[in-house]
């Protein structure tokens, strides 16, 4: 079965960021999902504020390669779903291995997170074409909202088939938003005199 995703198991925002580059230049998305910064998060709760920020860090790494590889490209950052601690079980049997410790730092990040988008889509900036091109291809999707890691998760983190579902809708209602925002803002620069079509 072809692999049309580049979620990566344990992998940290730091480890995606690496290979951010070589992803995009193979795949030439026109838009990118990212729902990563779970494993820089949940099996410590020490310095929590410190690793959001690294995490942060780092998406901005994956952006910044992102539209510069691929320009116009639409970039969907998703907030994490809260993990639940329970006994991690893929074969259906109870073992003692927690795959989610300390899920409340998934709180800080997911709040860091919000403030984070919102302050790169409102940075000022003297080149109004750049502002709004740049700007509008960035947004956050609230896929965390709604989702129960006690039933749409097989092991408290990773998502079963009724995670799945209802990641893919969230993700659904996300980019039809967006896009319907984007056109808003074409129509307003061309309104203005501004061409956003390609070169």
């Amino acid at each position: 079965m072809p692999v049309s995703h580049e979620g990566h198991w344990g992998w940290t925002t730091a480890q995606l960021a690496g290979w951010a580059s070589h992803f995009i230049r193979r795949a030439l998305p026109d838009v990118i999902l990212l729902l990563i910064g779970t494993n820089d998060l949940i099996y410590s709760e020490r310095d929590v504020g410190l690793r959001c920020q690294k995490a942060l860090d780092q998406i901005d790494k994956i952006v910044n390669v992102a539209v510069h590889i691929r320009p116009g490209v639409l970039v969907l950052i998703g907030t994490l779903p809260l993990c639940h601690r329970r006994p991690y079980q893929p074969d259906g049997l109870a073992k003692s291995e927690i795959m989610c410790p300390f899920p409340h730092s998934i709180l800080a990040f997911n709040s860091a997170l919000r403030k984070h988008v919102s302050d790169s889509r409102h940075h000022v900036t003297s080149d109004v074409q750049h502002h709004d091109a740049q700007n509008e291809s960035i947004a956050l999707c609230d896929v965390a909202h709604g989702f129960d890691a006690r039933t749409m998760t097989w092991d408290g983190v990773h998502p079963n088939l009724l995670g799945a579902r209802h990641l893919a809708q969230s993700w659904a209602l996300c980019l039809n938003h967006r896009r319907a925002a984007l056109t808003k803002v074409d129509n307003q620069l061309t309104v203005r005199g501004i061409d956003t079509a390609p070169a």
